[in-house]
């Protein structure tokens, strides 16, 4: 279901123009399909039977991940002018 979720998202992507989305998920979806072919081939020597799922464990982590650093950057790139809105304060009165 994720491989589906991640190339349909490509699919807007590449519809709207966004190359680096595009390759970014397509590349991601080819990953996580050639990482759970290998666990399938290596089934006999899972201790687990639940481990080819672990990467949606990553997924969630990486998110978050990134959802603070977008946040930051916009916090970063807002500072500079609260701090002059701040810093004017009306002489008038």
């Amino acid at each position: 279901m994720t491989i589906i979720i991640l190339l349909v998202i490509a699919d807007l992507a590449l519809r709207g123009g966004l190359w680096r989305e595009f390759t970014v998920l397509t590349a991601g979806a080819i990953l996580i399909v050639a990482i759970q072919e290998l666990f399938v081939l290596q089934a006999q020597e899972l201790v687990r039977i639940w481990d080819p799922t672990e990467y949606k464990e990553l997924f969630i982590a990486v998110g978050l991940a990134i959802y603070g650093y977008e946040t930051w950057s916009r916090l970063r790139s807002l500072a500079p002018a609260t701090e002059l809105l701040v810093g004017r304060r009306s002489t008038a009165g």
